[in-house]
């Protein structure tokens, strides 16, 4: 028997499944599945960053997502959905030359204080990096400053500051601090 491919149905079919994953209803990382409507808290995100500075000699690491020539502290931000089905607002950076690890810690843990995030130790972090809580704008968000993957004497590391879209707790060690 002879099978007939009806290509009217295989077209529409094919429209159907490609437009849902435009629109996010079958894509679970698209914007629309939690993380439409998130640009203000992705700003807010950048803000907070931004007011950290960077240490002296800090350079975007080589590879960092291109900015559209804009320069400081964030080189790449946004929001992604992942394994957990929860949003995740945010704003990094990777960078080099800051000098040493102890460097880098002391930096961070001044500016950080300063700016009103609370250091929370985290026995799980291995790299000796940093971890602090702190409300920005009405979320309860992170600030992370990692080593996990750099070469103890490359001078580079990771800084994030973020949280879930749903407002749900955030505390050291948690996936996203270490999604990198």
């Amino acid at each position: 028997m002879k099978r007939v491919v009806r290509w009217g149905a295989v077209t529409v079919i094919g429209a159907v499944a490609a437009g849902g994953y435009a629109f996010g209803v079958l894509d679970e990382s698209a914007p629309g599945r939690g993380c439409r409507g998130t640009g203000d808290r992705v700003r807010s995100m950048e803000t907070a960053m931004t007011v950290l500075d960077l240490p002296a000699g800090a350079a975007p690491a080589p590879g960092s997502p291109d900015r559209d020539g804009r320069s400081g502290p964030v080189t790449e931000s946004g929001c992604f959905t992942d394994h957990s089905g929860v949003p995740w607002a945010y704003a990094a950076g990777s960078y080099t030359g800051a000098g040493p690890r102890e460097r880098v810690r002391e930096f961070y843990r001044t500016a950080a204080l300063a700016d009103g995030w609370h250091h929370q130790p985290d026995p799980d972090e291995p790299d000796g990096g940093l971890c602090f809580t702190r409300t920005v704008d009405g979320h309860p968000s992170l600030l992370t400053v990692g080593f996990t993957g750099y070469a103890a004497d490359s001078g580079a590391y990771r800084v994030e500051v973020g949280h879930f879209v749903d407002d749900g707790a955030t505390r050291c060690a948690a996936p996203a601090t270490v999604r990198y």
